[in-house]
């Protein structure tokens, strides 16, 4: 293998942080041992209980009696490569060329637990189904996240004991027990979701202010400086995001990303943080909110909803979200790429045209802008009446 001048094996692509997702998604169940039958009705099942709070994903194989004439007879559409279906309740995608797994993944990226068919699709969780009409097999048994018994089945074989490790510490269920099953699963996608981070956004130029706003003094301290000590009570961990240039110029012990996408403003700042931590949730603060308090943070954090791409709050003039205090998902880091990859580098267009969680602000005037000379001595005038 070729080496570079310093004798280490040479790197043609840069190396990324890859998310520690599954093989279609970040949660996967697969159930196993049970008829196929048996897997589709228990998925809807639980898909029942679980579709309220989260997004729900299903795979399965397609199952057809091959001598049968009545495959597809009752929907028949032009012979495409690609064909959308759109109804009042669904739409569907008929893909005549077969997707690998990275576009699967690509279509699953906004689902919060996929349910497989174990039958005919090996990930790395599973449920296992008791069932004496098609037993589970030894090699199927790893991470068994929970056993559920079919009907009139009252023990659990010893080869299943045997096979599964800490066997005590998995829970059993009957497969009427659909309420406690999805309790269960509900307390495994709780225990996944992913750390929030802190990222102030300290990387502008300041053109309209003509100077830093990172630097203005509004309580006492560079308002940079703030906004981090601001967010360290909320998050698990807090970075300021800034341009290569500017990072000489923060003191040490504060925790920095600099922009790797450039001259993107907020969207690049998003982005480089988003590769360096694929799998975290960030919520983002910009510089020139100088009347945030810890109000605010408090609403957006209780209110945050990991199943949505991001949680933000509503701006009452506009009606439109406000994208530069919000908590950005691990699953808004695709949408925010696709969108770039279509030619929009704002973040307010990916908020409006996708899933989110709108908030009221519980103080809207927290969400002023000061951009410009004229806005920040309106915001000190607000801020020495408090």
């Amino acid at each position: 293998m070729p080496k570079n001048k310093n004798g280490q094996p040479h790197q043609k692509h840069t190396s990324l942080a890859k998310a520690h997702d599954g093989t279609f998604g970040r949660n996967e169940l697969s159930i196993v041992g049970t008829t196929c039958t048996a897997i589709k009705k228990f998925a809807n099942q639980l898909s029942k209980q679980l579709s309220q709070k989260y997004q729900l994903g299903y795979i399965d194989a397609e199952h057809w009696d091959k001598n049968s004439s009545d495959r597809d007879s009752s929907e028949t559409y032009p012979d495409t490569d690609l064909v959308h279906i759109q109804t009042e309740s669904v739409q569907k995608f008929n893909f005549k060329k077969r997707l690998n797994n990275y576009q699967v993944k690509s279509i699953f990226n906004e689902v919060d637990l996929i349910l497989l068919n174990g039958n005919h699709f090996k990930v790395q969780n599973r449920i296992t189904v008791i069932d004496p009409r098609k037993p589970v097999k030894p090699e199927d048994l790893a991470n068994t996240k929970l056993i559920v018994l079919q009907e009139g089945l009252t023990r659990i074989p010893d080869y299943v004991k045997k096979n599964i490790k800490e066997m005590d510490q998995v829970p059993v269920f009957k497969i009427g027990d659909t309420a406690k099953i999805a309790s269960n699963i509900e307390q495994l996608l709780e225990g996944a979701i992913s750390p929030l981070k802190g990222l102030v956004l300290a990387g502008g130029k300041s053109t309209r202010m003509h100077t830093d706003k990172t630097k203005l003094d509004y309580h006492g301290k560079p308002q940079r400086v703030h906004l981090y000590e601001l967010l360290d009570d909320y998050c698990d961990e807090v970075f300021l995001s800034c341009r290569k240039e500017q990072q000489s110029d923060i003191p040490e012990g504060y925790n920095i990303i600099t922009d790797s996408f450039l001259d993107m403003g907020p969207m690049g700042a998003l982005l480089s943080a988003f590769k360096q931590h694929p799998d975290s949730a960030f919520l983002t603060v910009a510089c020139d909110l100088p009347l945030l308090t810890s109000k605010t943070l408090e609403s957006l954090k209780e209110n945050q909803n990991p199943s949505k791409i991001a949680t933000a709050f509503k701006n009452n003039e506009s009606g439109f979200p406000e994208p530069l205090i919000t908590i950005w998902e691990p699953k808004s880091y695709q949408v925010l790429l696709t969108f770039l990859g279509m030619g929009h580098s704002c973040p307010r267009k990916a908020l409006i045209n996708a899933d989110v969680q709108l908030l009221d602000p519980p103080d809207s005037q927290e969400l002023m802008n000061a951009n410009n000379p004229g806005e920040y001595e309106q915001a000190l005038a607000k801020l020495s009446t408090r």
